[in-house]
């Protein structure tokens, strides 16, 4: 690829390419062409959420939330241009899907990764560039106790490759999801806050339970962690439903580019679907994570109701920029 006159543009980046994966990607490769002139290639990204898991459908005190999934691993990377081929291959993730039946666990987030060959199948190891793995499973939602969450994702091992050597790497581990509500106690899904220590993006909230005749427990909430981080926004689990009124659904979780203050990006996971009340006959969903993030954990519904079912987890991200 020739740049007009031969002249980059004076702000140093001469090619940007973001990449945002779906389900076509798990199993495609795209081109990613060096530019003319670039001395270093900047790379950054964050691997593809885990679905939440389903709520519980069974009698009473036997129903419990789907539990959060978790987020994707992160890495940030700088080679110098000289050292990668002058064509590189990019797969990126999709976000896994959340749980469909009562009691289902979320789907992992795939492994997205840049490489210097299209291997149909996972790359050789001294073939890649950059990976990033995709957030854990959730666990569904149960008839007794607390559904677990899906753990964070980390950047996968890159030490066999033959050109980390020459980069400067940095990544982290993912955050993990929150709890589905107890069944017992028609307990509120767990609510997850956005991390305070590095990482781009969070894990899901809880989905909440429900027990006999009472109301049904909250979905978890994914906020920003107090006054440390005032700017982010809350994304709300939905409400129990109370005699025939079901719950709500969790909302979908957010991002921004920055916050007017902060040049930056962060990303949100789902909010957990709040559990139904005693007569009520549909199961409120998870929200769907955002850019890297959880999906929410689905909200209980006693037997004869149709399933909460799990949001999806956000798909991988990756930022590739070609500096002059």
């Amino acid at each position: 690829m020739l740049d007009a006159f031969d002249l980059p543009p004076n702000n140093g980046i001469i090619q940007r390419t973001d990449y945002v994966g779906s389900h076509a990607d798990n199993t495609s490769w795209r081109t990613e062409f060096k530019p003319r002139g670039a001395k270093f290639c900047y790379i950054w990204g964050v691997g593809a959420g885990s679905g939440g898991g389903a709520g519980f459908v069974g009698a009473a005190s036997a129903a419990g939330g789907g539990g959060g999934g978790g987020s994707g691993g992160w890495a940030t990377a700088i080679f110098p241009a000289f050292m990668l081929p002058d064509v590189l291959y990019v797969a990126v993730a999709a976000g896994g899907a959340g749980g469909q039946t009562s009691g289902a666990a979320g789907i992992v987030g795939g492994i997205s990764y840049i490489t210097m060959w299209p291997s149909i199948t996972t790359p050789p190891a001294n073939d890649v560039v950059f990976a990033l793995q995709g957030g854990q499973a959730s666990v569904g939602g149960a008839a007794a106790g607390a559904a677990g969450s899906g753990s964070g994702g980390s950047a996968t091992n890159l030490a066999n490759s033959n050109v980390v050597s020459f980069a400067c790497l940095l990544s982290g581990t993912g955050a993990a999801g929150g709890g589905g509500g107890t069944a017992t106690t028609a307990g509120g899904g767990t609510s997850i806050a956005y991390p305070t220590a590095g990482g781009f993006s969070s894990g899901g909230a809880g989905g909440g339970a429900i027990a006999t005749a009472g109301a049904g427990g909250g979905g978890g909430s994914a906020t920003g962690s107090g006054s440390a981080q005032p700017f982010l926004p809350t994304n709300t689990g939905g409400t129990g439903g109370t005699g025939a009124g079901n719950g709500t659904n969790g909302t979908h979780g957010g991002q921004s580019l920055s916050d007017g203050l902060r040049p930056f990006l962060y990303a949100m996971g789902g909010g957990g679907g709040g559990g139904g009340g005693a007569t009520s006959t549909v199961g409120a969903a998870g929200g769907n994570g955002n850019y890297g993030c959880g999906g929410g954990g689905g909200g209980a519904v006693f037997t004869g109701g149709s399933v909460g079912k799990g949001g999806n987890g956000g798909p991988a991200f990756i930022s590739v920029m070609w500096l002059c």
